[in-house]
């Protein structure tokens, strides 16, 4: 037995299974767009990489050329695709505790500043680097209201609303010690097993926001 797609069926599955050309002429237009609106430095060697994260936003919006998503973009300065654009874009590495020796100097430097102490995570991503700076003042300062914040700030907004959700897979809070996971998280049942969620408490003291609005 056999059995056939329709015609206009077969035609997308095809524009969707099919390899788009991108020439180095779009590549060097890739880059120098968001080198303009990001700073982001796009080396040859990652050709691979913008092809096969910008392809899915030609397939979202029906195109099958290259040329014809960066005329949609530069067509409007003000488009909404824009940030799609930059945060397909965008490569985040984070973990909790990442570079663990830079915190006991947070930590130190924190206990000889009096009033309100302030710390600004310029590329926040999912929102473990700013939880984690949360943790060492919360451990230092305290948690009496107006003693310290952190600001949180990414140019990638879907990362920044994970962060904002504070939910995070067990396995990646691995550089945690018992006594953080039991004070700062909550873990999940039922449904939510194996996940763990930031305490109320501790999210309270870090704001997020777009790159291009944080202080």
């Amino acid at each position: 037995m056999t059995s056939s797609l329709p015609c206009g069926q077969t035609s997308l599955l095809l524009q969707m299974t099919e390899r788009l050309a991108l020439s180095d002429a779009h590549f060097r237009r890739i880059s120098q767009l968001i080198y303009q609106r990001a700073g982001i430095v796009l080396a040859d060697h990652k050709r691979d990489m913008v092809y096969n994260r910008l392809v899915r936003r030609l397939r979202s919006l029906g195109l099958t050329d290259f040329g014809h998503y960066l005329n949609l973009l530069e067509s409007n300065q003000h488009s909404g695709e824009w940030q799609a654009f930059i945060n397909s874009l965008t490569t985040n590495l984070t973990a909790f505790f990442r570079e663990a020796h830079h915190f006991p100097l947070l930590a130190d430097h924190a206990r000889r500043r009096s009033g309100e102490y302030r710390v600004w995570s310029a590329a926040a991503s999912t929102g473990e680097e700013p939880y984690s700076i949360a943790m060492t003042l919360a451990d230092t300062l305290g948690t009496v209201p107006g003693r310290w914040k952190v600001f949180a700030s990414d140019i990638d907004t879907e990362v920044l609303e994970k962060a904002r959700s504070g939910i995070y897979r067990h396995e990646e809070l691995k550089n945690l010690t018992p006594q953080q996971l039991q004070r700062y998280f909550m873990r999940g049942t039922g449904p939510h097993e194996g996940l763990v969620r930031v305490r109320q408490e501790l999210a309270n003291y870090v704001d997020f926001a777009p790159l291009c609005s944080a202080p």
